[in-house]
């Protein structure tokens, strides 16, 4: 019983402390008025560009480089064709390496399809 009483006043204690010590924000820049969240998403601009279209002639070099394989090669070797590949190089600089990797598993997906 003794026991409780002391966890008790120590729970007390730090509680205070932390009440005491703690810094309260400044809430006046906070809008007066309610806000919805669908507007604040609309003003948050997270609505993603327009599509961006391959060039045909990457799309063409991807198609002739992974038309080889059999099924997908893991992400590892998929970048070290990107970095050994001079045209898969260059692509993958212009565009970006995970560009290139969706790309690639489309392009699997669409040489499983056939």
């Amino acid at each position: 019983m003794q026991f409780q009483s002391k966890v008790k006043q120590v729970t007390n204690y730090v509680n205070y402390l932390v009440i005491t010590t703690s810094n309260v924000p400044d809430l006046s820049d906070l809008p007066s008025k309610p806000v919805r969240v669908d507007k604040w998403l609309d003003d948050q601009s997270l609505k993603s560009g327009p599509r961006q279209h391959w060039d045909t002639e990457d799309t063409r070099i991807l198609e002739t480089e992974f038309c080889k394989f059999n099924k997908s090669p893991t992400k590892q070797e998929i970048k070290e064709m990107f970095t050994t590949n001079e045209c898969l190089a260059a692509i993958c600089t212009k565009e970006g390496f995970n560009r290139c990797y969706e790309k690639e598993k489309t392009i699997m997906k669409k040489l499983a399809k056939q």
